[in-house]
């Protein structure tokens, strides 16, 4: 007889949580029993606007080991003292401009391995975080949420550092929040802007980098796409009380591309009182800004660019569009239903994850409501259909056995031999 058939079947509660954090544990499985699982999801759903206080205290006391040699001036570098020594993860609580700065001392006052260390930290407390945070859901969809708006940590330097802020102040708090809120602090976020070269775009030459990874990845997905076609033919759809093409074309994607130019930081180039300060910190800048976007998906964006017109507003516009659009609710709700139930989610699943997507679309929980759409239902508790990746086994394993994470340097490299870890995806190519 097999191992397998002398295993006792999971209950309900096990199959659930599984899906939910990652990785049950025997203690959540009573709780779950007790409470209810509509409780459990509802009292997920409401997490503490940061950590709890013990998971809190537990990051905070943590330490590792930071060791480089000493580089004596050369040239114009006036080098760095030699470190050997435990530091607490500092980084986790630096304002973006001292990191700014640092990066951009890096190999000149400062040694990179300070660099290096802003991504130990973050993925040391990310190992921490979904190993013991009792608000597991939250844990489970801040991972969601990274890898849908993926920055990742080895095509810019600026980015990388900035991933810290990425984390903490755009993806962390809104886990649960509004599609449209999350959007437009993803669009606005330092990391993001450095990832897909929206920072460099020009008035004389905007870049489409951002923008297409916007529409094809972020939002409206890859089968509304058209092509280089004239026309993305005439079906409409209404979306933000405008109606808009049901696809959408490369002529779209450069008209966005404009709309989004001035969406920049600042990062020492010329602004409209002189040079900008270097801080990373976002900031619109109508130097960089082409006023000649024209029309996206059918709507004419012109008449959002006059002198008496906000800045920003032909961007929102377009950001307005995409939120509301409802390719946006199928291709987005689908990719959830996926990290729950697998390559081939129930169809009764998605359903409800659009429907609650859909009717909630103005809701400051709108997320929240379609995570409780897609977990209140009896295919929770159906056998598992989707396999963990290297990561979440990791995590799984730790949790199951109780074990206890502390920091860790070895983290951001720890699963690479595998092709897998925390913000480590390559940069996406648009198809």
């Amino acid at each position: 007889m097999s191992l397998s058939a002398l295993a006792p079947e999971p209950s309900f509660e096990r199959r659930a949580l599984n899906r939910a954090t990652f990785g049950a544990r025997a203690a959540e499985e009573v709780r779950v029993q007790e409470v209810g699982w509509p409780a459990w999801v509802a009292e997920q759903l409401k997490p503490p606007p940061g950590d709890e206080p013990e998971l809190a205290q537990h990051i905070a006391t943590r330490s590792m080991h930071i060791r480089y040699a000493v580089q004596l001036p050369a040239g114009k570098s006036p080098g760095w003292p030699a470190v050997d020594e435990r530091r607490p993860l500092n980084y986790l609580r630096a304002e973006l401009p001292a990191i700014w700065d640092m990066v951009g001392k890096t190999e000149i006052s400062i040694a990179p391995n300070e660099r290096a260390r802003i991504q130990q930290e973050l993925n040391a407390a990310t190992w921490m975080r979904n190993a013991h945070a009792r608000f597991q859901l939250r844990e489970v969809m801040a991972d969601f949420w990274a890898n849908h708006f993926n920055v990742g940590r080895q095509e810019d330097i600026y980015a990388a550092a900035a991933l810290v802020d990425y984390d903490a102040r755009v993806i962390r708090p809104r886990v649960f929040g509004n599609f449209r809120d999350l959007l437009e602090a993803v669009a606005t976020a330092p990391a993001m802007l450095r990832y897909l070269n929206n920072a460099a775009s020009g008035a004389e030459r905007p870049t489409e980098n951002y923008v297409r990874e916007l529409l094809e990845l972020h939002t409206l997905g890859r089968e509304p796409y058209a092509g280089v076609a004239a026309s993305a033919g005439t079906d409409t759809v209404i979306a933000a009380g405008f109606t808009v093409a049901a696809r959408y074309t490369d002529q779209d994607i450069a008209a966005a591309a404009r709309a989004f130019s001035g969406w920049t930081q600042e990062h020492g180039q010329d602004g409209p009182g002189g040079p900008l300060a270097f801080t990373g910190r976002f900031i619109y800048n109508p130097l960089q800004h082409n006023d000649s976007a024209g029309g996206f998906m059918g709507v004419d964006l012109a008449p959002f660019n006059t002198p008496r017109a906000p800045p920003m507003v032909q961007g929102r516009v377009v950001l307005d569009i995409l939120a509301d659009h409802p390719a946006t609710a199928r291709f987005v709700c689908a990719k959830l239903a996926r990290r729950f139930f697998g390559d081939a989610p129930p169809p009764a699943v998605l359903a409800r994850a659009v429907a609650a997507w859909t009717e909630h679309r103005a809701a400051p929980d709108q997320l929240g409501r379609v995570v409780a759409a897609l977990l209140l239902g009896p295919e929770v508790g159906a056998p598992a259909a989707k396999l963990r990746r290297p990561y979440e086994k990791l995590i799984a394993l730790f949790r199951t056995t109780h074990t206890i994470v502390n920091a860790y340097d070895g983290a951001s490299m720890a699963l690479a031999a595998l092709g897998d870890g925390l913000f480590a995806w390559p940069t996406p190519e648009g198809r």
